[in-house]
């Protein structure tokens, strides 16, 4: 960890993976989305399914934050290595 090519490699692997994680998400939305949709207009009881839609949404939500929130420290962190130079 506290070697300069491990910690970028690191970081571009757990980058990569968030970045596959919104994709893979992302290819379920429009479905969530229809689901939530049907559930609008015509609700039988169908906690289950909206549920299940309302939590994919949440996660994509998540993975999109944390994603954000990576490149935000990664700016940040290179912005105060530069500074230290």
């Amino acid at each position: 960890m506290t070697l300069p090519e491990f910690s970028a490699a690191l970081k571009d692997a757990e980058s990569q993976l968030l970045d596959a994680a919104s994709r893979v998400l992302l290819i379920g939305v429009n479905d969530a989305l229809e689901t939530l949709r049907a559930l609008m207009t015509s609700a039988e009881s169908e906690a289950v399914k909206r549920q299940a839609a309302s939590d994919w949404l949440a996660k994509l939500l998540q993975v999109k934050e944390l994603a954000d929130l990576e490149k935000r420290v990664a700016a940040l962190e290179a912005a105060t290595y530069d500074n230290q130079k």
